[in-house]
Parts: C-alpha cells; structure tokens; sequence
C-alpha cells in the first residue's frame, strides 16, 4: 500500500469493522513518504478518549520517520441548522458515519490535515453509502490538532532499533493491534507473532 491509497484502505477497513460490529475501530495507518510503516487499531478507550492511545501510536510512528498519517473512526452527523443534536435519553437519531482525517507533513514545514465524512446507512451486513461530506477544514480539537503537529514534529523523535521494538511490544501489550510492515519488521527484528 502507498500513501494514495491510504484513504481508499482505511475506508475498506471501515467498512469492514461496521459490516461486522456495527461501527468501526478506530484506526490509525502511517507513512515515511510513500513507504508504510504501520497500521494499528486503537486500545479500547473511553468515548473520545482518542488522544492518549494515539500518543502511544505515535512514539513508535516517530523514530520509525512518520510522516504521513492516516486514522478514521465512526461517528455521527448532523446539521449545524440543528438547534441541538438529536439526541435524547437512549435514542440518538444522528447520522451514522465514517471520519476520515489525512495528515501530510512530507517535505513540508506545517503538515496539511484534511477531512471527510462518510455518512452511510447499514441494514444487517448491507451498507448504502450517502454523499460524501468535505468540511473543507478539519475542524477543531485535540485530534485534528495532534494529527497535524505530529506528521511534522514526529521527526524529531529517535531511537535505536531495540527502543523501538521496545515501544512497539508495548503498544501490543496496552492493547493496540499493529500490524508492521514487512521492511519494519526485518528492521526492527520482530515477526508477525
């Protein structure tokens, strides 16, 4: 998988995960420029707590020289012209929905995030797809935020090989599922297992 794949990839793996479970595992795939490094799904955390189970992600990303990153998520939309959104009590009528946000910071000073919203509808294992939306700005907050500093301020990090690895059996252990690319296991002396 290259980098202009990215976005097609991780929404296929959305699909997935919502024709499965009704909703998709947030997921996280990074880039050196165009070569792979890794894909990993969140640990579980508390509804929206994306931000400290990405940090984890994000120190084996850096030293590993990320670049590029990719994450989507489920959510739900709604419109603004809403006064409030509809929810009430158990029944939340917003619209079910794909996040996707793409933060490219390769050969840049300040990486350039972008966002979509894939808002479809599941009946059983089947998906209708609505329109795509593009906010046209990725929005505010500390995931947008993280993702945009990170594609440039990662660089900064370093590790030897052993460190890596190190973090890397870590983030196995707190619970993220990651799946290394070939060339980052050969480097980091790790296999599938």
């Amino acid at each position: 998988m290259e980098w202009q794949r990215c976005e097609r990839f991780l929404l296929e793996v959305a699909s997935a995960d919502v024709r499965r479970f009704g909703m998709a595992r947030p997921c996280l795939a990074t880039f050196a420029g165009d070569v792979p490094l890794f894909v990993a799904w969140l640990r579980a955390h508390p509804p929206g707590g994306y931000t400290q189970p990405l940090i984890e992600l994000l120190a084996l990303a850096g030293p590993l020289g990320a670049d590029r990153l990719g994450f989507v998520a489920s959510g739900r939309a709604w419109s603004l012209a809403d006064p409030i959104p509809p929810v009430a009590d158990d029944v939340d009528l917003r619209q079910p929905a794909l996040v996707l946000l793409l933060s490219d910071g390769h050969g840049r000073t300040q990486a350039e995030v972008t966002s979509t919203v894939h808002p479809y509808d599941l009946d059983g294992e089947d998906i209708t797809w609505r329109d795509v939306l593009d906010p046209g700005d990725p929005g505010e907050g500390p995931l947008p935020d993280l993702l945009r500093v990170s594609a440039t301020a990662l660089r900064e990090l370093h590790g030897s090989p052993e460190q890596i690895r190190e973090q890397a059996l870590r983030c196995v252990a707190l619970g993220h599922e990651v799946a290394l690319a070939p060339n980052v296991e050969a480097h980091l002396g790790l296999d599938a297992a």
